[in-house]
């Protein structure tokens, strides 16, 4: 996802930061992208030959065809035409440091930067100082020496706040992922006040955005998210006959959709004939009905097809099914999904573009924000448990010319026989039967991590935070021990009790957490070891909040769950 909106964006840029060039203006808008894929910096080797090798799958906007890779901290370039941009960061570091204008990152990703790292608050309005060789950034406007590239010479930044925060395809933020992200919103929107609040005395109002094609009652899931009221929210398009003409009735390209429930073949079995028969009809124009009038014409390029499975175990299986389906006939098959390493997953869709890989299986990993540049038919392989994902996965194809659909469903899935008797009913109104985003702001236990991550939040942003995290014991403690009782002061301006978006009565009702929490960390930051580091402390301890309250961990659902017994059976 983060590719397919960096190259968007890369675009855009390309031609706005032409017309400065030509206006001798020498402003850029910057973008850049951060997660954990990427190289930190040009020292970090390894990193850099997984991600790099054959370039990162975003095209270049100049050639169209070409692929880039970062040469320097503020500079890529093109592998085909040779074309260098000087406003897009490929390392994550100086992303950090010479502060891009449009960063591209995940909840995931922000959370560590946000707790323990003073040095990437410039992105959160934090004044920082910027090493003028390798751009990294450093929370301390005293810095002498950089840590990574060891130059000496740094400029000091005092920047604003952001004004917008984006969150794509919002319908994936669902259950305990979705409202851990909602609470992770909350607690940005603090750090964003409580800098413009210290800088420039300013309050700071932020306009929260989310997108997605394929959700339901989307002023309802607004509220809970954004915890915002209605006169606050703008619904875009606004009804539903404005949505018709956007999806439905729009001009375009068309999917054709076959559903098969085969008994007498296993579905692997049948995924394998219809990815062979479809190649055949392309190849040596073998007649498969009932594709028949879908490929009438032969070709020496093999079709595209793009197929998305619901457990991982089926990839392979499937790779494996479909390549010895046909081996008359010369296509290449591959898989995409976690079980993969990154370089693997890159090189599969870097290869599936150019067409040197034509059939690829895929978990949801490709189900949003891939943007192939010819998908001729897409595979489901059994439906996925909501009918969103279904129209996620069924738009893969369809984009820039005619599609088919091939659904293969499993005669042992209840959902399965549901889907398909109902199935032309649902496809012809795809967002009256877009399902509600499940998503609650009251849950406890995550309120209580996030309370306590909202605590290490404001810690890392005090003025002397990179001090206090260097000694624990000496520094940090008598710190927490000064500002303790404001952490949990509804009076207080930005505290942490008021940086998750609580209602009174539930400030009232978690105050005490908050309390005994710092209370507890005093007593371990008093006992801790001299050498224990900020590592130490807040991750490898037993008794460290991350081990206790998994506070970098969005998406994982507790380890236990209790179960209540409100009938019997006799």
């Amino acid at each position: 996802l983060a590719n397919d909106q960096l190259s968007r964006i890369i675009s855009m840029l390309y031609e706005i930061n032409k017309n400065f060039i030509n206006e001798g203006n020498p402003e850029r808008i910057t973008v850049g992208m951060s997660h954990g894929d990427l190289p930190k910096n040009k020292r970090d080797q390894e990193q850099m030959q997984k991600y790099w090798d054959g370039g990162v799958p975003i095209k270049c906007p100049k050639c169209k065809e070409g692929y880039l890779i970062g040469l320097e901290p503020k500079l890529v370039k093109c592998l085909t035409c040779k074309e260098e941009l000087d406003f897009v960061f490929l390392f994550q570091d100086p992303n950090f440091g010479a502060l891009v204008d449009i960063l591209i990152t995940n909840p995931d990703k922000l959370i560590w930067d946000m707790m323990e790292r003073p040095g990437h608050h410039g992105i959160f309005g934090r004044e920082i100082s910027c090493c003028n060789q390798c751009f990294a950034g450093y929370g301390t406007l005293l810095k002498r020496k950089c840590d990574v590239c060891s130059n000496a010479t740094f400029e000091k930044k005092k920047p604003l706040p952001p004004r917008f925060l984006v969150f794509d395809e919002i319908h994936q933020f669902k259950g305990t992922f979705g409202t851990n992200a909602l609470y992770l919103h909350e607690r940005l929107k603090t750090i964003f006040k409580r800098y413009a609040k210290r800088n420039f005395e300013k309050d700071w109002p932020v306009c929260s955005i989310g997108s997605s094609a394929t959700i339901a009652d989307a002023g309802r899931f607004a509220k809970t998210f954004f915890g915002l009221d209605e006169g606050q929210i703008t619904v875009i398009p606004k009804d539903d006959a404005t949505k018709e003409s956007y999806y439905e009735k729009a001009e375009g390209n068309f999917r054709k959709h076959v559903f098969l429930m085969p008994y007498r073949y296993r579905p692997a079995a049948t995924c394998g004939k219809v990815a062979g028969y479809l190649q055949a009809r392309r190849l040596i124009g073998a007649k498969s009905e009932p594709f028949s009038e879908m490929y009438d014409k032969t070709s020496d390029d093999p079709l595209q097809i793009l197929g998305f499975v619901n457990n991982l175990g089926d990839v392979g299986e499937l790779r494996n099914v479909v390549a010895r389906e046909r081996q008359d006939l010369v296509f290449e098959v591959d898989g995409h999904s976690t079980d993969y390493g990154q370089g693997d997953r890159g090189r599969a869709e870097r290869e599936f573009n150019k067409k040197d890989v034509n059939v690829i299986f895929a978990t949801p990993t490709l189900e949003v924000g891939v943007d192939f540049s010819t998908v001729n038919s897409v595979m489901i392989y059994g439906f996925p448990f909501s009918f969103n994902e279904y129209v996620q996965r069924i738009g893969r194809g369809g984009r820039k010319e005619n599609s088919l659909v091939v659904t293969i469903c499993h005669r042992w899935r209840p959902i399965d026989h549901y889907y398909m008797a109902d199935a032309r009913r649902k496809l012809s109104e795809q967002h009256r039967h877009y399902e509600p985003i499940p998503i609650t702001r009251d849950n406890p236990n995550l309120i209580l991590k996030h309370l306590i991550g909202a605590f290490w939040d404001y810690i890392s942003s005090l003025d002397d935070a990179h001090m206090l995290f260097g000694d624990i014991k000496r520094k940090l403690e008598p710190k927490v021990e000064e500002i303790g009782d404001s952490m949990f002061d509804t009076s207080v301006e930005h505290s942490p009790i008021n940086a998750l978006g609580l209602s009174e009565s539930e400030k009232t009702e978690y105050q005490e957490f908050l309390k005994s929490y710092i209370t507890m960390e005093k007593g371990r930051m008093a006992s801790s070891p001299q050498q224990f580091t900020k590592k130490n402390f807040l991750y490898d301890d037993a008794k460290s909040p991350d081990r206790v309250y998994k506070l970098t961990n969005l998406r994982q659902i507790e380890n236990s769950v209790e179960v209540e017994l409100i009938w019997d059976v006799f």
